[in-house]
């Protein structure tokens, strides 16, 4: 099946794999900080899967070929991945004024927090967007579940899913007597036509 996002939408791929990847929001408050200009949507065009990009960081450290104990079996879960979508330059630049706002004792956004709602309508996805990666992913097979941040989609499928939408291999490692999994080599995932710049970052906790 083909299928690549349009526009400026960048993905990192968090291998939560046999790791664990937490996600920390901060606790809403009664009142909330005034809301930012709505967001616009980013997919514009038909997915078309030919137009990849190779991610980077999103092999853990130890997945090394001193533990590697080969190819994983097809069939083996791959539970609570994580697809983490890039804000734009614009919604990154209004957060941190946000950020800043809200520790600005003569602001009126002082310690005025958002709900997990409120920030993912003003610096996630839009309702359109999320509707199109969530029907991406369920097109191969893959169980999705959406975040109210709106900047993290959670996914589970199994190892031959992971390794036809996201051209690699996954493999089984044993590190301090533990048996872990993780991909080979990178991952790599469509690409927005028009995006210039992909910025990437592994976040999974060390499991030693």
């Amino acid at each position: 099946m083909s299928s690549s996002f349009s526009c400026a939408i960048v993905w990192t791929l968090v291998s939560t794999i046999s790791w664990v990847s937490t996600l920390c929001v901060p606790a809403p408050a009664q009142e909330s900080a005034q809301p930012a200009a709505a967001t616009r949507p980013l997919i514009t065009q038909p997915i078309d899967e030919s137009n990849l990009t190779m991610l980077k960081g999103n092999t853990h450290p130890l997945a090394r070929p001193e533990f590697d104990q080969g190819t994983a079996p097809a069939g083996l879960p791959m539970n609570r991945m994580l697809l983490v979508v890039k804000r734009t330059t614009a919604q990154e630049a209004a957060l941190r004024k946000l950020l800043d706002d809200q520790q600005d004792k003569t602001s009126p956004s002082y310690h005025k927090w958002l709900t997990p709602d409120e920030f993912g309508k003003q610096f996630g996805l839009t309702d359109g967007d999320m509707s199109t990666v969530t029907k991406w992913l369920q097109s191969h097979g893959f169980e999705v579940q959406s975040t109210k941040g709106r900047t993290v989609l959670e996914f589970s499928g199994s190892a031959s899913q992971v390794e036809e939408v996201f051209h690699t291999k996954i493999h089984k490692y044993l590190v301090s007597g533990k048996q872990q999994k993780d991909a080979a080599s990178g991952f790599s995932v469509t690409v927005a036509s028009g995006t210039s710049r992909h910025s990437h970052r592994h976040t999974l906790q060390p499991y030693l």
